[in-house]
């Protein structure tokens, strides 16, 4: 339903928004015509073509050249600024010719098709392309940093550590690539750029092979080509991989593995492949590289996927030796993978502050009683006060597994959980067990080196029964960190798992069965109600149970609730907070002071947490959300940045995360995310996070035609992604059959009322929204009418509309407030006055009405000033309407029409969202139609008045709007085949 309004502030927001990249289907055609009219152009000297204009301060469409930055095989590239973007780019001025000219349109369309769609964070990208007068140019991202040619040309050779990162990038880029169809044909140094930021970027993906240029045939620079390539074969994708056999060969021994000459290499007569020496790289690298260069395509890795998991298990594998030759010669602070056996051999203790890193493996239950199973949870909580022990949080472990390529981590067994391990810099996994005694349970923990797998030592305890869990497992804690030669007086802090967990074994194994269960429904956006009913169970068997009591509180108030029993939870949480570790009390008093409204104590209470483990998951949400929900989005967005990382999979972080920057204006950093979410693996996450990004930049088509992959893909899960998209899009009829497979019968007809107002349909909206809220056990009243008060707007009759607002105001005054907005639009200033004294001062919503009460007392200039200003603050506000929208209304009265059009610009950019849509859209169709013919723009007045007939063509008689609509629409032009009801 609709979510809780947070507190307004006065966060400053750009309201202006840069023209949106073309979308890849129309980039692909853009480029195809561009290489159309390439063939007809004879192949003539770059300088001869560009030299007029080639220089600083000259323009080439709407770029402005600023220097040049060098030259390559088909073009001089150049930085310049973008003048209707305001962002620096990079624009390559290209050579024209007719190589393609006997490639025929279809192969153009295609092979232009394929590089319009490449899209990836190591793949420099395609903003735009044109044909001027001089000749064809392609604009790029601007990359800081430089050449790996020009670095070899100055350091010969890299650091094996700096080759296998240069080989993982390169590869991800091909494996992109390649699925999309695109073969580079011309990688080399020249052709990757290694950015001042550490970011590894390939260029000229495609273009190549398009243009024609560099080495034989189908281009190619002659000491980077396979065989294939010599022979004028073409050859097929593993051209690219023999192209990265060289660099990696050159980046390690310093000289090519074939000798080059013009017109002829090594690499096309018969020999043995060239071998790197012992010492440039360990056996895995070497004979990778091999392979990489073979003269028979047949005999090099299958794929560039086969490649890059190459490389990232050399990778791996390397990391676990790294860290122990670091850890021997400098003692590090971090006691990572060494060779723990002989290390903890050691008869000493070690110097304050030097930590054992560890990953806590999965339970193996073979003892049979399943309130064993929540031994892995009392662990954890048992060694917390360690200072030596420091256990990898999941979170953690998750994304480095990610990162890895190797997936979710999933049940931690022994083997995953010495792999993850090893990449998370982890010496030691603990994997703990029970087996059927003599007298009960025996509890045991096998503690193996990460590296080799060997057995450090083993701790058991004999339970007797379940009931001593608690104790048993007090016991292993205390003998690992005995066994792992933690220093005698830090050993002296204990946390007993009774006291700081429960005393219950059952109560805990219900109590991590609903942390379990909390976790999935967060991951998939599922019901919490089962967890819940665990955690109660929890409470029932230890009623003082703190952690099951601040869980409790925190399903509700993180969603905004402040009920009692949400209230009665974080209480009975606080009141056993004494017992708990300093992490958890940190958390339960940040709860607290965040219902209490004490913002900045939860906002530093988090941040303590957040001092001790960067990547602690709940201390990142409460303190991200805590902002968000007070609209502080600028703070917010490194919070939200950091759960991405770790959680890519969860809707929520994304969405969020795209919404603070689409509000922020910064869509130089939405585009960077758009770049992150392709490259993530096909999920509901991804399709969420792309809708949303594709919103925020203003490209509702190409969000809808997501939105629909998504649908077909994977049903009516996506049914309300769809309809959000279909909205943006202006799709209602679209949007309304979305609705109506909305799983939730009742969540669907409150939508589907929404969309029956925007098309003018109000009798059968209100009486949907009526039926809607009745279904729900508790209806929540004040919602009801508050949502009917802004449908009725699309009657634009006061009488119709202050009854809902009336009813809304009588149940809850400050709720209903923001409705004195649209009050005082249809010029109800009493009532708009009334409900305004509600509001919170200096809020959006306080200085939207503000400015039209300015308005409706003849002072437009004043009201489109506080407009302005509320914009500038919040350009989509959760109380109140878009001041966008409310700026074009005013100033249509006023006969403002450029500036009517500009603000229904940037109102119809932002993403959909709540009732008040559902007037606001089709009323700002109608005013920018007006506005276009009155400035003399028919043609764009008659695409724009019948857009809005295609929405409200049957709509009541009793909607004026419609009736506008056909009389702008016969006033243009004679009707053109449109069908409306008379």
């Amino acid at each position: 339903m609709t979510p809780p309004k947070p507190a307004q502030t006065a966060e400053p927001v750009s309201q202006d928004s840069p023209r949106s990249e073309p979308a890849a289907e129309h980039r692909s055609v853009q480029l195809t015509r561009l290489l159309a009219e390439m063939v007809h152009v004879n192949d003539v000297p770059l300088g001869d073509a560009w030299s007029p204009v080639l220089r600083p301060g000259a323009t080439i469409g709407r770029f402005r050249l600023v220097r040049e930055l060098g030259r390559g095989g088909f073009g001089v590239v150049y930085e310049a600024e973008d003048g209707d973007l305001g962002r620096t780019v990079a624009v390559k001025v290209v050579r024209p010719g007719t190589r393609i000219a006997t490639r025929g349109r279809e192969w153009m369309q295609r092979e232009a098709e394929a590089v319009a769609r490449l899209n990836h964070p190591n793949i420099v990208t395609l903003h735009d392309f044109g044909q001027a007068p001089e000749g064809p140019y392609l604009v790029f991202e601007l990359l800081r940093g430089d050449s790996l040619a020009r670095r070899l040309e100055r350091e010969k050779t890299l650091e094996f550590e700096q080759v296998i990162d240069l080989g993982v990038a390169i590869t991800r880029a091909l494996v992109h690539a390649h699925a999309a169809g695109v073969v580079h044909r011309d990688l080399k140094p020249g052709n990757v750029h290694l950015g001042d930021d550490g970011e590894v970027k390939v260029l000229d993906f495609g273009f190549a092979h398009l243009f024609g240029r560099g080495g034989i045939g189908d281009g190619g620079t002659p000491a980077y080509m396979a065989p294939e390539q010599w022979e004028g074969e073409g050859g097929d994708a593993r051209v690219d991989l023999f192209a990265l056999g060289i660099i990696l060969h050159q980046c390690l021994a310093g000289a090519l593995p074939y000798r080059v000459d013009k017109d002829w290499s090594e690499a096309q007569e018969p020999g043995p492949t060239p071998a790197l020496p012992r010492r440039a790289a360990p056996r895995a690298l070497r004979a990778l590289v091999r392979r990489l260069l073979d003269r028979d395509a047949a005999r090099r890795p299958a794929s560039a996927r086969e490649a890059r998991d190459a490389l990232l298990a050399i990778q791996q594998a390397h990391a676990g030796r790294t860290r122990r030759r670091t850890l021997v010669a400098t003692s590090s602070v971090a006691l990572t993978a060494i060779a723990l056996s002989a290390w903890l051999a050691l008869d000493r203790e070690p110097p304050p502050g030097e930590q054992l890193k560890a990953v806590l493996g999965a339970m193996e239950n073979r003892a049979g009683d399943p309130t064993l199973d929540a031994v892995p949870g009392l662990l954890a909580a048992a060694l917390e006060p360690s200072k030596r022990v420091r256990l990898v949080a999941p979170a953690r472990l998750a994304a480095v597994s990610r990162e890895a390529g190797l997936g979710e981590p999933g049940r931690l067994d022994a083997e995953r959980a010495r792999n993850l391990a090893r990449i998370a810099g982890a010496g030691l996994v603990l994997l703990p067990s029970a087996e059927p005694g003599e007298h009960g349970p025996v509890l045991s923990v096998r503690a193996v080196e990460s590296e080799t797998g060997k057995e450090l030592f083993e701790a058991t305890a004999d339970l007797w029964s379940a009931s001593g869990m608690s104790d048993g497992v007090d016991q292993l804690a205390e003998r690992i960190r005995r066994e792992a030669k933690e220093r005698r007086a830090d050993r002296r802090v204990r946390r007993p798992v009774a006291e700081a967990v429960t005393a219950s074994p059952e109560a805990a194994r219900w109590y991590y069965a609903g942390v379990d269960c909390m976790e999935r429904a967060r991951a998939f956006a599922g019901p919490y109600e089962s967890c819940v009913s665990a955690l109660d169970r929890a409470l029932a068997l230890d009623p003082a149970f703190p952690l099951a009591h601040y869980r409790l509180a925190l399903v509700g108030s993180t969603a905004g609730a402040k009920d009692d029993v949400g209230l009665r939870h974080v209480d009975a949480a606080m009141r056993g907070a004494g017992r708990l570790g300093p992490r958890e009390r940190r958390l339960v008093e940040a709860l607290q002071a965040r219902i209490d409204g004490r913002f900045q104590e939860a906002h530093r209470l988090y941040d303590l947490v957040l001092a001790e483990n960067g990547d602690d998951v709940e201390a990142l949400e409460g303190a991200g959300d805590l902002l968000w929900r007070q609209g502080r989005w600028a703070e917010c967005v490194p919070y939200y940045e950091k759960l991405v990382a770790l959680m890519p999979d969860r809707e929520d972080p994304l969405a969020t995360l795209a919404e603070a920057l689409g509000r922020l204006g910064r869509f130089d950093e939405l585009r960077s995310l758009r770049a992150l979410v392709f490259g993530r693996p096909d999920s509901p996450a991804r399709s969420q996070g792309l809708v949303d990004v594709h919103l925020w930049l203003g490209e509702p088509d190409v969000a809808l035609a997501e939105a629909r992959r998504a649908f077909e893909l994977r049903g009516t899960t996506e049914a309300l992604l769809l309809q959000k998209a279909a909205v943006a899009a202006g799709e209602y009829a679209e949007a309304a059959k979305a609705a109506r497979a909305l799983q939730d019968r009742a969540r669907g007809s409150v939508q589907l009322a929404r969309l029956l107002a925007a098309q003018g349909q109000l009798r059968d909206a209100l009486a949907l929204n009526e039926a809607a809220y009745a279904e729900y056990p508790e209806p929540i009243v004040n919602e009801r009418h508050y949502i009917g008060a802004h449908l009725s707007m699309v009657a634009w009759d006061r009488k119709r509309v202050w009854p809902f607002a009336a009813r809304a105001a009588a149940v809850n005054p400050e709720y209903a407030a923001d409705l004195a907005v649209p009050l005082a639009l249809l010029g109800d200033i009493d009532h708009a006055r009334a409900l305004g004294q509600h509001l919170a001062p200096g809020s959006v919503a306080a200085e939207e009405l503000a400015a039209l009460l300015a308005w409706r007392a003849g002072d437009v200039n004043g009201a489109l000033t506080r407009l302005a200003a509320a914009e500038v603050r919040d350009a989509w506000p959760m109380d109140g309407v878009p001041p966008a929208y409310l700026f074009a209304e005013v100033s249509a009265s006023a006969g403002n029409d450029r500036e009517v059009l500009a603000a229904v610009r940037r109102f119809l950019r932002l993403p959909p969202r709540g009732a008040w849509r559902s007037f606001a859209f089709p009323r700002a169709l109608y005013l920018a139609a007006k506005a276009e013919k009155n400035i003399g723009d028919d043609a764009a007045a008659l695409e724009r008045v019948d857009r809005l007939l295609r929405i409200v063509g049957e709509a009541d008689r009793d909607v004026p709007l419609a009736r506008d609509a056909r009389a702008l629409r016969s006033s243009l032009a004679a009707p053109q085949g449109i069908r409306v009801r008379q």
